[in-house]
């Protein structure tokens, strides 16, 4: 089936979509019905669809990965907003959204996390799980102190045999994503991440709002996954999801 509509993003244009089926929607988005922070940052535009799977059908054209209903249509965003995300304490949403960014099997919203230390209180480790991130670094992304060699580290609830490590670095206009020459390692070893698997390394620095995805085939069995810049500077990551099978 295809459907024309009307998309305002920057400029409005007519686009030619090809419809997802109900369930295709509901493998892809999971509904969401919490508050969110302000998303103005991560805004894409409107789309004048009412209906939640020819809505969800044109975020998956661009990169929209959170889409919420509302009375006069749609609005699609870029923000990260995780299946996990409880709100923060923010007021829920009078919308129904959907978020496209997430899943069932991510070990690292449960994990321990520790990390050399923060720039800031409120750049702590764990606001890398909490499961929302749209643009801002305060509050939403784990920023450490300049160092040799910065580390973030999730001790897993229980082993896991772990697929792929995937990570969304800051967007800052300004700056860099200070995400540079990062290895990724699995395994069981706190003391020594060195010891632990090699899963990946990122070669160079990231560009700022790159998404960063470390795949095992098929999968690095452990309870300790770390993030390790092998360099002297800074690491900030504002999203880490551990997906396992």
């Amino acid at each position: 089936m295809v459907l024309l509509v009307k998309v305002t993003l920057i400029v409005t244009l007519t686009v030619t979509m090809v419809m997802l089926s109900v369930s295709s929607l509901d493998e892809l988005f999971v509904k969401m019905t919490v508050g969110y922070p302000n998303m103005s940052l991560c805004y894409l535009g409107s789309v004048n669809v009412t209906d939640s799977v020819a809505c969800g059908s044109l975020c998956l054209q661009y990169n929209c990965t959170l889409f919420c209903l509302q009375d006069g249509g749609c609005e699609l965003y870029s923000a990260r907003v995780s299946w996990h995300y409880t709100g923060m304490g923010a007021t829920p949403s009078t919308s129904v959204c959907y978020s496209s960014w997430g899943s069932t099997n991510d070990a690292a919203h449960t994990a321990t996390i520790t990390t050399t230390n923060a720039s800031s209180p409120n750049n702590t480790g764990n606001t890398a799980v909490n499961g929302f991130y749209c643009f801002d670094v305060p509050h939403f992304c784990y920023h450490s102190i300049q160092s040799s060699q910065p580390w973030w580290v999730a001790v897993l609830t229980t082993s896991r045999q772990v697929t792929s490590v995937r990570i969304q670095t800051r967007r800052q206009p300004i700056g860099t994503s200070r995400f540079q020459d990062v290895e990724v390692r699995v395994g069981h070893d706190t003391q020594n991440l060195s010891n632990n698997k090699l899963l990946g390394f990122y070669n160079g620095l990231a560009l700022p709002g790159e998404v960063v995805i470390f795949r095992a085939i098929p999968y690095i069995t452990g309870t300790v996954v770390s993030l390790q810049s092998t360099v002297f500077g800074y690491l900030c990551v504002c999203d880490v999801q551990v997906l396992y099978t």
